[in-house]
């Protein structure tokens, strides 16, 4: 709904086109219950929302997961299980995390604001990313965000993040840390609230919207 509804009142759509989209299957996953078991399960805990991919980073962030200084906490995966699956899965028995670290694989959007509501901070350690919807959508949470200093990042978060060396797990160990700070996180959440002010659903379908009209009349001559 929150990307719908705007991109339907802006483009003029029927209203069953929100309907559909906010409706759409989502394949399947774990029940509502299953969610919430895992909440209560694994609290406190940090998420990272992704497809499981190696580009994404997870097998770093898992070893991260290891130091002393965080075994106090838990980390919950979110995304499509995808070709690194099997090297995350592993290095979590490798690293006997199993209970610590868990993948939830695809969810629904529902629950996925129940999971991240409930998360003392996203973590998002991708090598390489276009942009990085998650970061925005942790910021409308108020929930702080903590990046790899690479890609789209910083110029998505700006200073309304943490970043780290992607490739070093001292670096995300020191960044998790940071950010777990009562006084930090604080900081972080209002810095997140007005950076997604900057990026807007109804702007963005107005710039959509322009470029096709512009090409369009270009096409025609």
């Amino acid at each position: 709904p929150l990307i719908q509804e705007p991109l339907v009142a802006y483009l003029a759509l029927p209203a069953e086109f929100a309907q559909a989209a906010a409706s759409a299957p989502s394949g399947d996953g774990p029940s509502l219950a299953a969610i919430d078991h895992s909440i209560v399960q694994m609290n406190p805990y940090i998420v990272a929302v992704g497809s499981i991919i190696s580009r994404k980073n997870y097998v770093i962030l898992c070893r991260a997961m290891q130091a002393p200084e965080l075994r106090h906490l838990k980390l919950l995966i979110i995304g499509e299980r995808g070709h690194g699956t099997d090297s995350v899965e592993r290095t979590i028995r490798d690293a006997e995390l199993v209970g610590r670290v868990k993948i939830l694989g695809r969810i629904t959007d529902q629950q996925l604001v129940r999971v991240m509501r409930s998360a003392r901070a996203l973590v998002f350690p991708s090598i390489y990313e276009g942009f990085g919807l998650p970061i925005l959508e942790a910021f409308h949470l108020g929930l702080p965000v903590c990046l790899a200093k690479s890609s789209s990042f910083p110029e998505v978060a700006a200073n309304a993040a943490v970043y780290f060396d992607p490739q070093s797990e001292d670096d995300i160990v020191s960044a998790i840390l940071e950010i777990l700070r009562p006084d930090r996180a604080h900081t972080l959440s209002k810095a997140g609230r007005l950076r997604l002010e900057r990026f807007s659903w109804i702007e963005c379908a107005r710039i959509h919207a322009r470029a096709y009209t512009e090409a369009s009349v270009r096409a025609s001559g």
